[in-house]
């Protein structure tokens, strides 16, 4: 069992990038699906052990059958931006 297995959900709108639910270890905050979305994703962030470095994931988990996400994502980005990307690249 990994010590740490956080997860967030983001929905692509025509008006950008939209947080929903998130899972802190026990909690989740559950949030709506935008009725607007073409794409939705999640980031997965990982802990296995104390010693172990951390692990990011993107998934894109579901896409709208009968429209183009590219134009938006050229616009918003293929996904967004998660905090743990400036730990990990040391971007701070």
């Amino acid at each position: 069992m990994a010590l740490t297995n956080d997860s967030w959900e983001w929905h692509l709108t025509p008006t950008g990038w939209v947080l929903g639910t998130e899972r802190l270890d026990q909690f989740i905050e559950q949030r709506e699906v935008p009725t607007d979305r073409v794409l939705s994703g999640r980031f997965q962030e990982t802990l296995e052990d104390a010693f172990s470095e951390l692990q990011l994931t993107w998934e894109v988990f579901w896409r709208h059958d009968a429209i183009d996400p590219q134009p938006l994502l050229n616009k918003f980005g293929e996904k967004p931006r998660h905090v743990a990307e400036n730990v990990l690249t040391g971007a701070m």
